[in-house]
């Protein structure tokens, strides 16, 4: 079991650190915190949906941008940049539907 965790906690560490995932992770995190609390603040009558899918958009835009601009400096796509940028908007929409989900019923 040790050498099981030791082995799957050195992939995920060799998988954050590669290209430049860990700034994708935290600048989806920021702007999607940021974002969140913007809509939550200024929206005339927000709900839990409107804010977590407002926040959702503008923190795929931003990765897909952050993207574009690796790409522009030489670099190669890399969804799996786009994916680590959108872990905390994608957990957060996740629990938005099974949240709606069970409170319909």
């Amino acid at each position: 079991m040790k050498t099981f965790l030791k082995k799957f906690f050195s992939n995920l560490y060799e998988w954050f650190v590669a290209s430049n995932r860990w700034l994708h992770l935290m600048a989806g995190w920021g702007i999607f915190i940021v974002m969140a609390f913007s809509i939550g603040i200024w929206a005339p009558e927000p709900n839990r949906a409107s804010v977590i899918f407002g926040s959702y958009v503008a923190t795929l835009i931003a990765m897909v941008v952050m993207e574009i601009k690796d790409k522009a400096k030489g670099g190669t796509w890399d969804w799996k940049d786009i994916n680590a940028g959108m872990l905390l908007a994608n957990i957060c929409l996740l629990l938005l539907i099974l949240f709606s989900i069970f409170s319909a019923s």
